[in-house]
């Protein structure tokens, strides 16, 4: 029959652990360790150093995709119309992105911060599976992505190239001071290094990635960098008031107009029977409710229908019913009704509303190229010409068309001499341009310089899809005669740019922020060598500082390990088997005993430290069957053994049974 073993308490004082809430969060949302005895000092692997070149690579990843979306704001409308092309639906895409970079942007700089603080309090860089899986998951979908922006709208990476010229000298300030202030933990590694070779590698990397740093402004040419402020460029308003009407109605071009708008653009198609309508889309599905008024099977391509067939259909009940840019509710209810009862205006119609009008408005006209099949392909320009000839007062105005349809006028002395307007893609040199001419301009990389060339041969430029502040002021500093936009309150707004520097000034901040940056690296490094060694230099002192700490890492690790397997209390519960009965009784408890002392009942040798746990009688008058017991005190021992370190034994902790 198996004895009943008696356990007694021992006298020996507790230890009491002070709670490091803020240190338990940090290991545990890290690297989910969240015990005490989890916590690791150890020297980082090798697999957490490429484990935290994984998190940095996918942070500054989506820095830029999330800087890409902030910049993309400037053509959420072309997006929104291009993805209902796509698939049939208004879904909000750019709120989409930009709320996916914004999370994973916040999540990412949660766990990049949980890293600088395990580098700061000495902890091993442990981060969890599942942290490097999102991580790995993040830097897949933003490469996925961004083959995606470079197939279907490769002009948004020339929008974010002007962007840094804009923002370019703010973020190179931020910059400085972000990397300014990681010094401080980039030294006291550095000083951690054994080896000067591997010293003096990284120093080098250091000082040269912060020279390219200070001396990048050099590379940055802007033209928000000048002493005086141009006009500000006219604005044009893109199928009128577009987002807060229903574009290219006349419902929008009147309000575009009563928003202070004088400048109007829009697209003339030609329909099958030869009535020239303005219409952007090659498809009436968007702006129309076609759907519900042909049959299926009705071809969608407006110019495939009569303009009997289109009258038909209503230009301003898709807005009200989609609300696209969540602006409808601002609408009055009259206006409702007015927006119900919108067709698709002819070229007349808009004609003889501006020929009539009190306030002078100007057109800007572009001609949508008609498919091989229909019957007035090559007769387009005429058929456009004879509308602006039968309207006798749109002298009173001037229209800007293609050179095909002002070549024709000159046969009708109509149109304000000289006046036409051309797309960007022609040579510039091999143009006879007239004075009064105006180019139609997307957005490109080298824009200003663009805009300087024209400006010698006094032509004007014309850009398209303006939207937001910042690409508004660059285009103002770079004197652009002429902005189109959808958003005509919002530019309108806009009464100065809203960055706009002198040279000088800019040149004075960037040498400033260098100088200081310079001096607080230095500053870093004097007092952290202080910190470590002193005032005075001593190699034997670096070497004992040296072998301390990683004395103590490694002591911290032993521990770690003897917790894990539970060696304490197998020990314990063989010392306890042997003191149970048996050939030996009592005195066969200790398997060390020599002579009547103690020798270790168990023991193993790390590298540099032995740890030992022994036993040692401690005599109790207790009886059990018959028999007198011994319990013993168990003590766990570390040798520390560095070398120009004295050994010594430390007591751990004390275990009675």
């Amino acid at each position: 029959m198996k004895e009943k073993i008696v356990t007694h308490a021992s006298h020996a004082k507790l230890q009491y652990y002070r709670h490091n809430y803020c240190l338990v969060t940090m290991t545990g949302v890290l690297g989910c360790r969240w015990h005490r005895y989890q916590q690791s000092t150890r020297d980082n692997r090798k697999r957490d150093f490429l484990n935290f070149v994984i998190v940095l690579l996918a942070f500054l990843y989506i820095v830029v995709f999330f800087m890409f979306w902030l910049i993309a704001r400037n053509d959420i409308y072309f997006i929104t119309v291009d993805m209902f092309q796509r698939v049939g639906k208004y879904i909000p895409w750019y709120g989409l992105g930009l709320g996916f970079s914004s999370a994973t942007f916040a999540c990412l700089s949660v766990i990049l911060v949980l890293c600088i603080l395990h580098v700061i309090h000495g902890h091993q860089l442990y981060i969890h599976l599942s942290h490097v899986i999102f991580c790995v998951l993040t830097l897949i979908a933003c490469v996925f992505v961004s083959i995606l922006i470079d197939l279907q709208w490769p002009h948004m990476w020339s929008l974010m190239y002007i962007s840094l010229k804009v923002f370019g000298p703010f973020i190179h300030v931020t910059a400085v001071i972000l990397l300014t202030g990681l010094s401080w933990l980039l030294i006291r590694q550095w000083f951690r290094l054994m080896s000067k070779t591997t010293k003096a590698i990284w120093v080098s990397v250091f000082m040269l990635g912060m020279l390219l740093l200070y001396l990048c402004p050099l590379t940055i040419k802007t033209p928000v960098f000048r002493p005086d402020t141009p006009a500000k460029p006219q604005t044009v308003a893109i199928g009128g008031a577009s987002d807060v009407s229903p574009e290219n109605t006349m419902f929008a071009f009147k309000k575009a107009v009563n928003l202070g708008a004088n400048k109007l653009y829009s697209t003339v198609q030609i329909s099958y029977d030869g009535v020239p309508f303005l219409m952007f889309d090659r498809s009436l599905l968007r702006t129309t409710n076609v759907d519900s008024v042909f049959s299926n099977g009705t071809s969608d391509d407006p110019v495939q229908h009569t303009m009997a067939d289109l009258l038909m259909l209503s230009a301003g009940s898709w807005f009200l019913e989609e609300d696209p840019w969540s602006t409808s509710e601002n609408l009055s209810n009259s206006e409702k009704q007015q927006l119900a009862k919108e067709k698709i205006p002819t070229l007349a119609n808009l004609v003889h509303k501006v020929a009539i009008g009190s306030i002078p408005v100007q057109l800007y006209l572009t001609v949508r190229d008609l498919p091989s099949s229909h019957p007035y392909r090559e007769d387009r320009f005429h058929r456009i010409m004879d509308v602006l000839a039968n309207e006798t007062t749109l002298k009173h105005s001037d229209v800007f068309v293609p050179p095909e349809i002002f070549r024709l006028d000159q046969s009708f002395g109509l149109l304000a001499p000289p006046s036409s307007s051309v797309w960007d893609d022609m040579n510039i040199g091999d143009t006879n341009w007239t004075d009064n001419s105006v180019v139609y301009m997307s957005v490109r990389t080298d824009l200003e310089d663009v805009i300087d060339r024209f400006h010698v041969f006094n032509v004007s430029t014309l850009v398209l899809g303006v939207k937001s502040a910042w690409f508004l002021s660059y285009l103002w500093c770079a004197d652009s005669d002429l902005v189109a936009t959808y958003h005509i309150e919002q530019v309108k707004d806009v009464d100065s740019p809203i960055i706009h520097m002198n040279e000088d000034g800019y040149l004075a901040m960037w040498v400033t922020t260098d100088v200081l940056s310079v001096a607080a690296i230095l500053v870093m490094f004097i007092v952290q060598r202080v910190q470590l060694y002193g005032t005075n230099f001593s190699p034997e002192a670096i070497s004992l500082s040296t072998g301390r700490v990683r004395t103590s890492h490694r002591s911290r690790t032993m521990k770690e390990k003897l917790l894990r397997e539970g060696a304490i209390m197998d020990s314990l519960d063989d010392a306890d088997v042997s003191g149970s009965g048996g050939a030996g009784g009592p005195a066969a408890m200790d398997h060390g005993e020599v002579g009547g002392e103690s020798g270790p009942a168990y023991s193993t040798t790390s590298s540099q430290q032995t740890y030992s746990l022994t036993t040692l009688p401690h005599p109790v008058n207790s009886t059990h069957a018959g028999h007198v017991t011994h319990p013993h005190q168990i003590t766990v021992s570390v040798s520390d053994g560095d070398v120009g370190l004295s050994p010594q034994m430390t007591t751990l902790d004390r275990y009675s049974v």
